[in-house]
């Protein structure tokens, strides 16, 4: 039974033992999260639908090790940097699968899970890409009034059950949607805030 006290960690372990892997599906927001089985002896790394908070990992002989800072991971054997990969960073920066500069270091990236079980290491996606998602969408009006729909979404999960919020405006187009799309939620006290330097 979870309280008004049970932190973020609990609340994960129960939705495991609830529903294995499946409750990944439900969850909404940042989080990179790893649990370890140890009825079934397996370790699991789950990044979250963008991939917003890093998990590293590199096999070292029969284990495994994962950190959310690279560095800690040049502290085991050599290092060899990845010269393929800093010539793509140039051409796209995001990586194109699990590679780092690295080339013992990898990244797990959005909506993946990694699983290690028997010094075996899988990597998979929850959460798989749909080219035709919008392929029903007619015109441009549709799309700008299904693309407007999502982003009020997206910013009322982020606020959540707070009443006062701060925003900080950048003079860009996406600080100045979100403190709109906020300040035109009745429940919500929004303060904005900008910088400006001579």
């Amino acid at each position: 039974r979870l309280n008004g006290n049970t932190n973020e960690a609990e609340i994960i372990k129960h939705l495991y033992l609830a529903d294995g892997l499946n409750f990944i599906k439900n969850l909404d927001g940042f989080f990179s999260i790893i649990i370890f089985d140890t009825k079934n002896k397996k370790l699991y790394a789950i990044s979250d639908h963008i991939g917003s908070e890093p998990i590293f990992f590199r096999e070292i002989g029969k284990g495994l090790i994962i950190s959310s800072e690279i560095d800690f991971l040049l502290n085991f054997g050599d290092i060899e940097m990845d010269q393929t990969r800093i010539l793509s960073f140039f051409q796209c920066i995001h990586p194109l699968k699990n590679e780092t500069f690295y080339k013992q270091i990898s990244e797990l990236q959005a909506s993946q899970i990694l699983s290690y079980s028997q010094n075996k290491l899988k990597i998979s996606n929850y959460i798989p890409f749909d080219s035709n998602k919008y392929a029903d969408v007619n015109g441009f009006d549709e799309f700008r009034i299904l693309h407007k729909n999502v982003f009020e979404e997206s910013v009322r999960g982020c606020i959540g059950n707070e009443v006062k919020i701060g925003t900080a405006l950048s003079g860009g187009l996406d600080s100045s949607t979100i403190t709109a799309i906020s300040n035109n939620i009745p429940e919500i006290e929004t303060s904005s805030f900008t910088a400006v330097f001579n």
